[in-house]
């Protein structure tokens, strides 16, 4: 495996294993609310791990959203 991919295998694990980070997800109404969160979850200092970070909250978001709108019939 490359050091890259290892590199977002362990952020995908760290932003994933914070409690509630899901539902944050859902009851938010902008994805900034959801950075905010992670940030302050992780203690996120540095502009190189928010951006990592930010990667895979974008990627969640996304996804959440289009499952919500898929079931609501919005999706065809």
């Amino acid at each position: 495996m490359s050091k890259y991919k290892s590199l977002i295998m362990d952020w995908e694990e760290k932003v994933h294993s914070i409690p509630q980070y899901i539902e944050t997800i859902k009851s938010s109404e902008h994805i900034d609310e959801v950075k905010t969160f992670v940030f302050n979850a992780l203690n996120l200092k540095y502009d190189i791990d928010k951006s990592h970070a930010i990667d895979i909250i974008e990627q969640d978001w996304q996804e959440v959203w289009y499952e919500y709108n898929f079931s609501m019939g919005e999706v065809e």
